[in-house]
């Protein structure tokens, strides 16, 4: 009968630590990664037709991008902002000299997919989405006091004409352009409607582990650290 030839145990688990610190990395590479960023601003423009009557520039306060690199591919985002300062209308707009922006916040839509993607190069990458919902409140001042403020209202908004991102995961940014943020009916006394948009940038994007990588990291630590103390 031919001996068996046996491993030794140490030598099992060296293989051990070495198989799953190999596999964490490759696991993290194949699935999409979230990224949150740490800062951001958003110059907003409010137009009647094909006159600019306000703008401001508002600070965002949350969020996180899914981007699996390997497609490229922005699987999911979710954008929200604080309130903006209040925007003085350089023509006023239904009567209304004054809007602030209370609130808004910007996701995914149904039938959201990847219209145009294209990778750049050196962890940059261009890519065009949508439909995208955006939602938020508003308010309206009347400085001459005729008319009385509209002191909070809900806006949403599904908007069909694509988003176009430019993300940078060498730098950890993300500049959004020409995001339409709500279109509101003309006012009494208007003929065009009003319509917000706003270009955005964020930067200091870092990666949130997943899961599953957190869980093989783990693992991986107590093998080597097991090995490394067990007996010879």
């Amino acid at each position: 009968m031919n001996p068996t030839c046996r491993v030794p145990a140490r030598v099992r688990w060296h293989l051990l630590a070495f198989l799953i610190a190999l596999v964490c990395p490759l696991a993290a590479i194949a699935a999409p990664v979230t990224y949150a960023f740490s800062s951001g601003a958003a110059t907003v423009t409010l137009t009647a037709g094909t006159a600019t009557v306000g703008t401001v520039v508002m600070q965002m306060d949350g969020v996180f991008v899914t981007f699996d690199a390997a497609l490229p591919s922005l699987v999911d985002f979710s954008f929200t902002s604080a309130a903006s300062g209040a925007i003085a209308l350089t023509t006023p707009y239904g009567g209304y000299d004054e809007i602030q922006v209370l609130s808004s916040a910007l996701s995914p839509a149904i039938g959201y997919a990847n219209l145009i993607t294209s990778d750049l190069g050196g962890g940059n990458f261009f890519v065009a989405v949508g439909p995208v919902q955006s939602s938020g409140v508003f308010s309206a001042h009347d400085s001459t006091g005729t008319l009385g403020d509209i002191v909070a209202l809900a806006f949403s908004f599904t908007n069909t004409n694509p988003l176009v991102a430019d993300l940078s995961l060498a730098n950890g940014t993300l500049e959004l352009s020409g995001i339409t943020l709500a279109v509101l009916p003309p006012a009494i006394g208007e003929l065009e409607p009003l319509v917000i948009k706003a270009d955005v940038s964020w930067t200091g994007a870092g990666p949130i582990p997943e899961p599953s990588s957190v869980v093989l990291g783990l693992a991986g630590a107590l093998v080597v650290g097991f090995a490394i103390r067990r007996p010879r």
